[in-house]
């Protein structure tokens, strides 16, 4: 992905966020939470908290796994690109082109019984 692209599909994402009631910050964090971040409640209001020094498709990240995770998006325009990010990973995974035949495994032609021994 072009770093243009990432930058405009992270703002999206942003603009998404906001239009949600959450609120995304960047941060310097050390320690434990150094390079990761995502959704909290503070004093009632949604925020996605991340270390500034994330690259976009990290920041990507961490922001569509935090909308996916509590928030309908459906109702609201994204590009293609952006909405592949939000789908559910149970949906993804359910979707025709990626879904695994529901038939049972086909297995090799059984041998003829062999009668009992008299």
């Amino acid at each position: 992905m072009a770093t243009g692209d990432a930058q405009k599909q992270l703002q999206e994402l942003e603009q998404l966020a906001g239009n949600l009631g959450v609120r995304v910050s960047y941060d310097a964090m050390t320690g434990l939470s150094q390079g990761s971040g995502g959704l909290c409640k503070v004093r009632g209001e949604w925020r996605i908290i991340m270390d500034k020094r994330l690259k976009a498709a990290e920041r990507m990240q961490v922001i569509s796994d935090a909308l996916r995770s509590r928030f309908d998006t459906e109702a609201h325009f994204v590009s293609p690109q952006v909405r592949s990010m939000l789908v559910p990973l149970a949906s993804a995974l359910a979707s025709p082109s990626v879904a695994l035949s529901s038939a049972p495994p086909s297995s090799p032609p059984s041998a003829p019984e062999a009668s009992p021994a008299r």
